[in-house]
């Protein structure tokens, strides 16, 4: 259950019925806000710095999501 809400977190602005580079801003700032949340409710577990916890997050998500994106292009290029 976890995992889906937080896979439809970058969703929500389309479902909201944004569209085109608009949503796809607001999906980039929705999921942001979400991992630093994330990283900030993690820190109340591990004893850290909730800012520093936070922002751990968020990189760690930034470069999933660039590395993810980086992946299907090559694919694209490969399969298309």
């Amino acid at each position: 259950m976890a995992f889906a809400a937080g896979a439809a977190v970058p969703l929500l602005p389309f479902l909201a019925g944004a569209a085109g580079f608009r949503a796809i801003q607001a999906a980039v700032v929705v999921t942001l806000a979400a991992l630093f949340g994330a990283g900030l409710v993690l820190s109340l577990f591990t004893g850290r710095d909730a800012l520093r916890s936070g922002a751990r997050m968020v990189l760690i998500g930034a470069a999933a999501g660039a590395l993810t994106y980086l992946l299907g292009r090559a694919l694209g290029v490969v399969i298309g």
